[in-house]
């Protein structure tokens, strides 16, 4: 379960629906996938210690992924592209927690990214609307 989540950030876009692309990727060698409801079960157990750890772990290989891709963007592109995000995702229900009030009035989280290439290396979730401008502890990890 764990390096099908794993897996599943590394190689995906941060949808839990991401999972399922593993099941048809053979470099990842992966034997049994679990779906994406499945999944998000698992992370609905998860505690603060359980969180820090993925945390590190992920950290840990996107530390060792990085050089090969800017190695390739560098020398596919001539450059190394760098993405700073900050995406609201719209809530609705009782299915969420923590959700904030946004800059359009509206209950939302506001997730902000930072890819280099196609890797994503960095992913926080607050809620509401929240000023992408302080990016810098986005990169603090890799």
């Amino acid at each position: 379960m764990l390096w099908s989540l794993i897996a599943s950030l590394a190689a995906g876009q941060g949808h839990l629906s991401d999972i399922n692309a593993l099941r048809c990727d053979p470099l990842l060698n992966v034997i049994e996938v679990p779906d994406s409801r499945r999944l998000g079960e698992y992370l609905a157990r998860f505690n603060p210690d359980n969180i820090s750890a993925l945390t590190q772990v992920t950290n840990e290989l996107s530390r060792q992924i990085a050089p090969e891709v800017i190695r390739h963007e560098r020398e596919s592109k001539g450059y190394i592209p760098v993405f700073i995000d900050g995406s609201a995702i719209e809530v609705e229900g009782q299915l969420f927690e923590d959700a904030g009030v946004g800059y359009n009035g509206e209950q939302q989280y506001w997730l902000h990214t930072a890819l280099v290439g196609g890797l994503w290396v960095s992913g926080y979730l607050h809620p509401g609307g929240v000023d992408v401008a302080g990016w810098t502890p986005q990169f603090s990890p890799v």
